[in-house]
């Protein structure tokens, strides 16, 4: 079973469901939880009322923090593949609930990687802690999910570009 998640926050994430999220975790497991926001974003404040650690994207790389969890929780961001690429569990899970209207494209086009197997898509709290007690199984369809997408050409970033370059 998984000891440790990181929850990676993006652009445009509502806080206060965030927070909600993570009470909820610690009510139900004894699971460890590490807060990571986007660069640019400040939730060390936010980690500490939560007594949770915090990932400071400035000064902690991602390999420092893939071998210390054992799952990443996040939506519509590319730390997702690049978890499932080193063999850590990717969870996908909407902390944002229709706030902008570019992080909803933003989030719909890299989604892409629930619609590919990259990552697994949650729903709630219990979705996730499920997940976590069948981890061996999700890593390794994960796993086998993120080479096929690598070795494909479609680039969502290319997308979003042209989404951004549109408004």
């Amino acid at each position: 079973r998984v000891q440790s998640l990181c929850i990676a926050t993006n652009i445009g994430v509502n806080r206060a469901i965030l927070s909600k999220i993570i009470k909820e975790i610690k009510a139900k497991s004894a699971i460890q939880i590490v807060l990571r926001p986007h660069p640019g974003q400040d939730l060390e404040k936010m980690s500490k009322e939560l007594c949770v650690d915090y990932s400071n994207p400035d000064s902690e790389d991602l390999n420092a923090l893939f071998q210390r969890i054992g799952c990443v929780v996040s939506y519509g961001s590319n730390i997702l593949l690049d978890s499932a690429y080193v063999g850590v569990m990717s969870l996908s899970f909407d902390m944002y609930f229709a706030s902008t209207e570019i992080v909803n494209r933003h989030a719909k086009i890299l989604n892409r990687f629930v619609d590919d197997g990259v990552c697994k898509e949650v729903f709630s709290v219990d979705d996730i802690l499920n997940a976590l007690d069948h981890n061996l199984e999700l890593i390794q369809e994960q796993r086998r999910a993120v080479q096929s997408y690598i070795s494909t050409t479609h680039n969502p970033f290319q997308e979003i570009a042209r989404e951004i370059a549109l408004l």
